[in-house]
């Protein structure tokens, strides 16, 4: 998990800077709103690894300002395979649907070339905000 999450975003960033300034390209880093703001009992080496990407993105962001990082946040939990769970699971349990990230992504990067989004969270309507 530490090497994944940590250095493999440092390693992919750094393998791919130079072109990524050659093209005044885009990172997106997935990083997690939860794990920045509850720390579960036994998860620390996780949230640990997600506050490190946060901090991955916006130092490399301040080195390179000619690419645009941004940090992905999909908030509390997203219909998908993680940690042994099967999707499927109803809206209103407060998930959202992974094409509802991809679709807020895609929007993302649509922007032109001289709008940089930093950070974008996301969340369902059906989950208690926390802040």
């Amino acid at each position: 998990m530490l090497q994944v999450n940590t250095l493999g975003l440092w390693r992919t960033v750094k393998a791919f800077l130079p072109s990524l300034k050659k093209r005044k390209g885009t990172v997106v880093a997935v990083t997690s709103d939860v794990s920045a703001r509850v720390f579960p009992r036994g998860g620390g080496a996780y949230v640990a690894t997600k506050w490190a990407a946060r901090a991955l993105v916006r130092t490399f962001q301040l080195e390179n300002p000619e690419v645009r990082f941004l940090e992905l946040r999909p908030g509390g939990a997203v219909d998908t395979h993680f940690a042994g769970s099967r999707p499927g699971k109803p809206k209103e349990h407060g998930f959202l649907k992974p094409e509802e990230v991809a679709e807020a992504l895609r929007c993302l990067l649509k922007l032109p070339s001289d709008v940089r989004v930093e950070e974008l969270m996301l969340r369902s309507v059906y989950q208690k905000p926390e802040y």
